[in-house]
């Protein structure tokens, strides 16, 4: 029986592990990808978060159709797209305090859509790149 939960941890343990570097990595390029499209488009911050999650979600897309192995999932799917998609969540909600109903509700659908489409996207190509 103590055989069996110590390998139940050291399972976990090593999972947790696989996620925190890739949330670490997914962290980091957010940081620095956010910081570029802020350089290259010159828009409003609302707008850049617009754009990275976008890049974001097709990113996570292609990889749940072209990665098989549990861990990898778990390194690129869990820990970087996931950390790099969720990291804005908290400045959307500061962004959006000052806007208007109608801003915000203009903001929301144009985000829901432009995610959708992006994730679609990035399956499309992901199924593309695996035939």
């Amino acid at each position: 029986m103590v055989w069996i939960w110590i390998s139940v941890v050291a399972s976990v343990s090593k999972n947790l592990l696989i996620v925190f570097l890739g949330a670490l990595l997914g962290s980091v390029l957010r940081f620095v990808s956010e910081g570029g499209v802020r350089w290259v488009l010159a828009t409003e911050p609302a707008y850049n978060l617009l754009v990275v999650n976008a890049v974001g979600c097709a990113a996570f897309g292609y990889c749940a159709v072209v990665i098989r192995s549990q861990q990898t999932k778990l390194f690129w799917l869990t820990g970087c797209w996931g950390a790099y998609t969720s990291f804005s969540a908290v400045s959307l909600v500061f962004l959006l305090m000052g806007l208007s109903l109608s801003q915000v509700c203009f903001y929301t659908a144009l985000t829901a859509f432009s995610w959708g489409m992006s994730f679609d996207v990035g399956q499309r190509l992901g199924r593309i790149a695996r035939s």
